[in-house]
């Protein structure tokens, strides 16, 4: 493995301290004393210490976690710490019931870490970097069977993406399919630029949006013809569940490069956590939240939340100004 880069701070979840943070966030569990509050809270420093420990060794190598890397991806390769994973986690109030993508996910830690403390649905990682991709598969083949079990479809709600025509409710839409079958969580192998293109042909078709088809098969043409598998690694992008979720770590200029599909993607049933980067200036749209991170180690992240509200806060701020200058 030549090109793991800064990912070799990371074996995988720590399941104790996960099945830990899950019984605290139950709403059975009795509250907490404030000696058993103090407790946790010392527990979890303790785990961020050794955490940071390990790194400060290494604190003048230029490959650490936390680095640029080279590279001409949309997002040079870059391994987040876990605590801040797990600030994105809360910040974007991730839950058991949400499908959720990480673009650029590296060696997988963010649906790993998702997929232990929240339980989600379905955890997707999109990563080109072949090294990265083998070694993440390697820790969910690492994972006890009990994570990796596919919720039963009567566990599977039926949200607005999901959603048939009248008349068509005995007729279960691909969508559904994709929620039943699609393994619990996934790492493959491709260019974000594509799953992206297939996500967003995927949610035009559930929401009958005939304008938006007949852009995306215009813009199929004009590549000469060659659909998503053509170009996604072998990987079956139509089989793929559409996202309520969405995590991503990449530059600016990557970031402007596919705002449309994220904003597509968005406009409905999807809300996008952005890590250090949100989308341009030029973008209409404002962050619904932002917060600051601040970790052991000095670094300082922050992070922005677009939800579909932001759509509703521009239409309202848009309107306000018209009444103002009528």
């Amino acid at each position: 493995m030549g090109n793991l880069y800064g990912y070799t701070d990371y074996d995988g979840p720590n399941l104790e301290a996960a099945a830990d943070h899950r019984r605290q966030q139950s709403s059975h569990v009795m509250p907490m004393t404030s000696s058993q509050y103090t407790q946790q809270q010392q527990q979890q420093q303790d785990r961020n210490d050794r955490y940071f420990e390990e790194e400060d060794d290494d604190e003048n190598d230029p490959l650490r976690a936390g680095m640029w890397m080279e590279g001409d991806s949309l997002a040079p390769p870059c391994g987040s710490s876990i605590p801040l994973i797990h600030s994105i986690l809360e910040f974007g109030k991730v839950t058991d019931d949400d499908v959720m993508y990480d673009f650029g996910a590296g060696d997988g830690r963010v649906c790993l870490e998702a997929l232990v403390r929240k339980q989600c649905r379905h955890c997707v990682g999109v990563e080109l970097e072949e090294d990265l991709v083998e070694k993440g598969n390697k820790m969910i083949e690492n994972l006890p069977a009990e994570y990796k079990a596919i919720k039963s479809a009567a566990a599977v709600a039926t949200s607005a993406s999901t959603e048939v025509e009248p008349g068509d409710a005995d007729r279960p839409s691909p969508q559904d399919a994709a929620q039943r079958t699609a393994p619990r969580i996934q790492l493959v192998q491709a260019d974000l630029r594509t799953v992206l293109d297939a996500l967003v042909k995927q949610a035009a078709t559930v929401r009958n949006d005939e304008a938006k088809l007949d852009e995306l098969n215009a813009k199929t043409d004009e590549a000469g013809g060659k659909g998503d598998e053509d170009k996604g690694g072998g990987v079956e992008c139509e089989k793929l569940p559409l996202p309520t979720v969405i995590v991503l770590y990449l530059l600016p200029d990557a970031i402007a490069e596919i705002q449309a599909e994220l904003l597509y993607l968005m406009k409905k049933d999807c809300r996008i956590i952005f890590n250090t980067w949100g989308f341009p200036s030029s973008c209409e749209l404002k962050p619904i939240d932002v917060t600051e991170v601040h970790e052991r180690n000095g670094a300082s992240t922050s992070l922005f939340l677009y939800t579909p509200e932001c759509y509703e806060r521009l239409a309202g701020f848009e309107y306000m100004l018209k009444v103002y200058n009528s």
